[in-house]
């Protein structure tokens, strides 16, 4: 379990199964999906060195939202947020997901892999990585993320 701010992380290593819940109580549920798509992202966002990259890139996702907004000194993610309110993609579709989820959900995969390769220079994602780092320090929130995320 992690404690980011006033949110808390819950992972099921077992169950491969992650619940983030909320300063406001509302909880997000996830847990990898076993796609050749999924998988390939994992791999390319870094997490080729884990036995199950689905699972690690699944594990740590919501957690890195979380992390991402603590940095931005903002209590909670944006996105959760909406998700925990059904406003996501798998409820009102891609031309109705407001614009700041796809902006986060791009920072968010970037960071994961700058996370696994220490790469702040590329960016998958339309450089998002490269507006955080405006608004971040990025080697500061790369120590702390990996301390919480990956030490036992």
């Amino acid at each position: 379990m992690w404690h980011i701010g006033a949110n808390v992380v819950r992972v099921w290593e077992a169950q491969q199964c992650v619940q983030t819940t909320l300063p406001d109580g509302r909880t997000v549920v996830a847990a990898p999906q076993r796609t050749p798509e999924y998988l390939e992202t994992a791999i390319t966002h870094g997490y080729g060195w884990h036995p199950d990259p689905a699972w690690a890139m699944c594990r740590e996702h919501d957690a890195i939202h979380i992390l991402a907004a603590a940095a931005m000194d903002l209590p909670t993610s944006r996105t959760l947020s909406d998700v925990a309110g059904g406003i996501a993609l798998e409820h009102v579709g891609a031309h109705s997901v407001p614009e700041h989820q796809w902006l986060e959900e791009a920072r968010v995969m970037d960071l994961a892999r700058y996370l696994n390769t220490g790469d702040d220079a590329t960016s998958l994602h339309g450089g998002a990585i490269f507006e955080l780092s405006w608004e971040i320090d990025l080697p500061t929130f790369r120590e702390r993320a990996l301390r919480l995320l990956r030490t036992r």
